[in-house]
């Protein structure tokens, strides 16, 4: 196999994992409820694949800010004192020893 056609199945698996995990953070059980473990685990994987690939990286991020505006709490009392969108940013901290995702509210 020549370099170019492992790139290409590269980009192709990265491609199949990110539709995979787009795809888990709308799983719902039978009863309609949210499958919360599935959608984590959606969410992780997009992590690695930040990690692995920078052509996708901001495409995940712009896609979690999307998922968190549309999935955070229609609770009244938490509105009150929730934090505009605009002003929620995802961050990527990273070290020599491991990689965190984590959410920064100023």
């Amino acid at each position: 196999m020549t370099v170019e056609n492992l790139k290409i199945s590269n980009h192709n698996k990265i491609t199949e994992n990110f539709t995979r995990a787009v795809d888990q953070l709308g799983a719902i059980y039978q009863s309609g409820e949210p499958a919360v473990e599935i959608r984590l685990g959606g969410i992780y994987a997009l992590e690695g694949i930040s990690i692995e690939s920078d052509e996708f990286y901001w495409s995940i991020i712009e896609l979690l800010i999307a998922y968190i505006g549309k999935n955070s709490s229609t609770d009244r009392r938490l509105k009150e004192n929730a934090v505009p969108l605009q002003k929620i940013w995802l961050f990527y901290k990273t070290s020599e020893k491991h990689h965190k995702w984590g959410i920064y509210m100023p």
